[in-house]
């Protein structure tokens, strides 16, 4: 953009970075036109992401919230963002979940909250006057071929450390669990019905 005079430099700093300038109102309307279509577009393209992982976290649909999991992180994750010790990778997958889960119209999500015989990683009651909830608990997986088998694991931590007991004793009648297994920019998220 440089070399085809889009940008100007203004000023060279001492480390021999450049400081960069639009020459011109017909070229800042480009830039405020097209830069914004495009910031429009990913915003849009998030919030339909976000959404239909919501809904499919409330419906029981594990594979939509696979799906729709599978489209924010292709779209907004680094390869940063999950090139950490073990335990910070599971942590860095909770916060993408529960910052797509919080604010969800009619739900209360409770993170890291105790219950049976441990805690849960991410949890969420229905507050509209439905006896329904969800429990999503959240694995790393060291490789590509074992997430299923991570997801598993999840769903099994659940049934074993009784995390739905809380849930129960609030008025839940509907358990709704999932095992969401990630590698890399990728996941694997398995669910059940329990009936408690």
């Amino acid at each position: 953009m440089h070399a085809a005079g889009y940008l100007t430099t203004r000023e060279i700093y001492a480390d021999g970075k450049h400081g960069l300038a639009i020459p011109n109102e017909s070229i800042r309307r480009i830039f405020v036109e097209q830069v914004g279509e495009w910031f429009s577009s990913r915003v849009a393209a998030k919030e339909t992401a976000v959404s239909n992982l919501r809904l499919a976290f409330c419906t029981g649909d594990g594979a939509s919230a696979q799906a729709a999991a599978n489209e924010l992180l292709i779209d907004f994750v680094s390869a940063r963002d999950y090139s950490t010790k073990h335990a910070s990778k599971e942590s860095f997958y909770h916060g993408l979940l529960l910052g797509a889960l919080v604010g969800m119209q009619g739900w209360h999500v409770m993170p890291n909250a105790e219950s049976g015989f441990g805690f849960w990683d991410i949890s969420a009651r229905n507050e509209t006057g439905k006896e329904e909830a969800f429990i999503i608990e959240i694995k790393y997986s060291e490789s590509r071929n074992g997430l299923v088998s991570a997801g598993e694991t999840a769903i099994g931590q659940i049934h074993a450390k009784q995390y739905w007991r809380r849930l129960k004793k609030e008025g839940a009648s509907k358990i709704l669990l999932y095992g969401a297994a990630f590698h890399k920019k990728e996941c694997c998220i398995l669910s059940e019905e329990l009936m408690v």
